[in-house]
């Protein structure tokens, strides 16, 4: 089962969607259930026309966080290959960032 809920500000409609995705959603099992936030706006939403990403639904979240373990262990697997392992591998603006003298 996959729900939208609210909490403070974030809501389907806002900034910040927050999505459950649970195998059981009466007792919310820790390792059965995925506490997922996202921006991309949900389908009829007034953020919709205004978003530059495509509009999704509940699945489409889950079956995107679903692919985030599989990207992230084939990214690994490319940096130990390369023999990068012990390096950070970081955009020129966020390495900047992190050596800027405060």
């Amino acid at each position: 089962m996959t729900a939208w809920f609210v909490l403070g500000w974030w809501g389907p409609d806002g900034n910040v969607r927050l999505v459950v995705a649970t195998a059981d959603p009466a007792t919310l099992p820790a390792k059965a259930t995925w506490y997922l936030a996202t921006d991309l706006p949900r389908l009829g939403s007034p953020r919709a026309a205004e978003s530059p990403y495509p509009p999704a639904t509940l699945a489409e979240i889950v079956r995107i966080y679903g692919l985030r373990h599989w990207v992230e262990q084939s990214y690994k697997q490319v940096k130990d290959e390369l023999g990068w392992a012990d390096f950070q591998v970081r955009s020129d603006t966020a390495i900047r960032r992190a050596t800027k003298p405060s």
